[in-house]
């Protein structure tokens, strides 16, 4: 299985997604304030962690699904 990270036209690049992930996840996203999400593999694996990423997401930009 696969684990596709993505975010849709609500996300304002406000870098709260990429400091929950740096802090609390197992760092798979880059990016920040201005800059917004930027995956560090070419696989990112976020089904490891508790998604820290969409429970700081205020704007409900983020969508991870599993193929």
């Amino acid at each position: 299985m696969d684990t596709y990270f993505s975010t849709n036209s609500n996300c304002v690049k406000c870098g709260r997604c990429t400091k929950a992930c740096q802090e609390h996840g197992e760092k798979f996203l880059g990016g920040g304030r201005g800059i917004g999400a930027i995956e560090l593999w070419d696989y990112v694996p976020c089904h490891h962690c508790e998604k820290h990423c969409k429970k700081v997401c205020h704007y409900d930009a983020i969508k991870i699904t599993r193929w």
